[in-house]
């Protein structure tokens, strides 16, 4: 059974885009339990490519991405990228700026990239995408095609108190694309544990969505930074480092929770977390 998710948030600089490429790496590096290999495909939605850089890929041509494929025709498997960032079983649907300017008119009913992943999704374990910023028909898309959320954000005011508004906006595009019991999930990113206004805001928000919220936060970590300006996820520039041991026990608890459980997304609140928080 293939798993999709949408890593999705509306608010920038939160890890978005680190999430999902170290995510998505870490899922293809672990075996399954039956001790296969696991099979992962990251499909970059961003026009600002950033997933698509941090796996390496620099200077493709706008054809060989998905700017060039957003068409009624469109035969996505082409233009696919096998063993990205030499990690064998991780595949990576890339991205271009030019992204930015396709006719939009071919997703508007929010179904096109399901019906274009269709035929690959028994290839794969997970296909994870990697979502703008921006709450648009690529989201929408994404959504459509996805059973669940993966929200990173960070320990503060700005970042929290946008969450109930985009997990409203999900469950509506989940209803409207006819998303069975959809799941949504929420992970603490760039935390430092010594700043008691981080620690104040993740209390707040492992309250308000109880059970939703990952019990690993991803620790503030240079080496991710590193990691993703070499064009390389953290499960290859250094298993050493705080943001390998991070991502692979965040990796860890969604593989035991989404590949065993599938709580619905009405589990997770609507209402905002308290802005009282100082």
């Amino acid at each position: 059974m293939t798993i999709s998710f949408s890593v999705v948030n509306a608010k920038g600089g939160v890890g978005k885009t680190t999430t999902a490429v170290n995510i998505a790496a870490m899922a293809a590096a672990l075996p399954r339990p039956d001790g296969k290999p696991r099979h992962v495909l990251i499909c970059d939605l961003d026009a600002q490519m950033n997933a698509t850089h941090q796996l390496g890929f620099m200077d493709l041509e706008p054809n060989q991405t998905l700017a060039g494929h957003v068409t009624r025709e469109a035969d996505l498997e082409s233009i696919i990228i096998h063993d990205a960032a030499t990690i064998e079983g991780l595949d990576l649907l890339p991205s271009h700026y030019q992204l930015s300017y396709i006719d939009e008119a071919v997703l508007i009913t929010g179904t096109w990239l399901r019906r274009k992943l269709k035929a690959l999704r028994s290839q794969y374990d997970w296909i994870i995408f990697d979502c703008p910023v921006y709450l648009g028909a690529l989201t929408r898309n994404a959504l459509g095609a996805s059973s669940g959320l993966l929200i990173p954000t960070q320990a503060e005011k700005h970042s929290v108190t946008g969450l109930p508004h985009l997990i409203s906006r999900a469950r509506q595009t989940f209803e409207e694309t006819d998303c069975v019991q959809p799941w949504a999930y929420i992970l603490i990113t760039m935390f430092d544990s010594r700043n008691s206004i981080e620690r104040n805001w993740a209390q707040q928000v492992r309250k308000q969505y109880e059970g939703v919220v990952l019990q690993t936060a991803i620790r503030r970590n240079t080496d991710l930074s590193k990691s993703a300006t070499g064009g390389l996820p953290i499960v290859v520039y250094d298993e050493y480092c705080a943001g390998y041991l991070d991502y692979r026990e965040a990796t860890i608890e969604l593989l035991q929770l989404i590949e065993a459980t599938t709580p619905k997304l009405h589990l997770v609140k609507p209402e905002a977390v308290a802005e009282g928080v100082s």
